[in-house]
């Protein structure tokens, strides 16, 4: 059996929801503060029981204290763990790229992919010609679209969008 809708249960659903969306509007406006206090909060979460461990089991007399030698220990750690895997990590890739460059130039020729390139170009000549006219006549065209969608360009300036936009077909037709 559904319950009525009163009007007094309508502003109070109707107030909830708005609530709910206005602390999101908040959450997403400040996102860029609340976040250094979400990572502030969250590493003081996971160091509790390491600080309740160092004040209690070790007789730390202060909190204060017991805060400080957990936050030594706790860099201490990670500067050891990256001390101990990073400089591995980077001879390995030094190896990993000896073996890579070595397996190319086994597996190819170098000269040969040169020589190809060379080819290409010369065979291409005049698209990449055509290619480099049509860049050309665009000209600075952020620029000029910059002040035409602030409407503070000049009819030279217009001839000029529109020349660019000509282009459009060019290079189209080239790619």
């Amino acid at each position: 059996m559904q319950k009525e809708i009163t009007f007094d249960r309508f502003i109070r659903i109707a107030g909830i929801a708005l609530l709910v969306v206005a602390v999101l509007y908040a959450i997403n406006y400040l996102s860029g503060v609340l976040l250094p206090f979400f990572v502030a909060w969250l590493l003081a979460y996971l160091l509790y029981p390491i600080v309740k461990f160092v004040q209690y089991k070790m007789h730390v007399p202060t909190r204060a204290l017991s805060i400080i030698v957990t936050l030594i220990v706790v860099i201490a750690v990670i500067t050891g763990i990256v001390w101990l895997i990073i400089p591995p990590m980077v001879e390995q890739f030094g190896k990993l790229s000896h073996l890579v460059t070595q397996y190319l130039q086994q597996q190819t020729n170098s000269n040969a992919l040169a020589a190809l390139v060379k080819d290409w170009v010369n065979e291409h000549r005049d698209q990449i010609q055509m290619f480099q006219d049509a860049i050309r006549q665009v000209g600075d065209l952020e620029r000029l679209i910059s002040k035409v969608s602030l409407a503070r360009v000049n009819p030279r300036e217009l001839l000029q969008v529109g020349r660019a936009l000509d282009q459009i077909e060019v290079l189209k037709k080239n790619c």
